[in-house]
């Protein structure tokens, strides 16, 4: 399954950082830092284990079966990294993004307050000055991971192929 990210509402950009890279340090880029609520459903891609473990690691189900009390932890450091994501800020799209300094808080109803850190490489000198103006103001971000080597809808069509 490829790791997707969609914020339950507009997360927060908590910081951008301007840098250049390149052995030349030729290349713009920028690290955009955002926070927001996302489903508890993220969890299970950056603790590298399923849905389910996750949900019981970070909530304790009602007699109905939906989390209704955290569990007792806090806050999780994951450690995940992302690379080659398409991540929409706003009206801004890129490709070839990495993702990573995940960390997340479990809270009501299953979901979790995300943070996480995206690292732009050749941005646009025109998009540094939008992103900046952004800074503590609330916008949509959507991140989508690189499709899973071993994601069922690639068997699928490998399946359809070799037939």
């Amino acid at each position: 399954m490829t790791f997707e990210v969609h914020f339950n509402s507009k997360p927060e950009i908590t910081n951008v950082n301007i840098r250049k890279e390149g052995a030349e340090h030729d290349i713009l880029a920028c690290d955009v830092d955002v926070k927001g609520e996302a489903p508890g459903k993220v969890a299970g891609e950056l603790l590298g284990c399923s849905d389910s473990e996750a949900r019981g690691l970070l909530w304790h189900d009602d007699i109905e079966g939906h989390p209704a009390r955290m569990t007792g932890v806090t806050a999780i450091t994951s450690w995940a990294k992302f690379e080659n994501c398409i991540v929409t800020i706003g009206k801004l799209k890129y490709e070839g993004v990495t993702v990573k300094k995940f960390k997340l808080k479990p809270t009501g109803g299953g979901n979790v307050d995300l943070s996480c850190q995206i690292q732009i490489s050749k941005i646009p000198k025109e998009h540094v000055g939008k992103l900046a103006d952004e800074v503590r103001e609330h916008i949509p971000v959507v991140i989508l991971g690189e499709p899973d080597m071993f994601d069922e809808e690639s068997e699928e069509k490998g399946d359809t192929e070799a037939a």
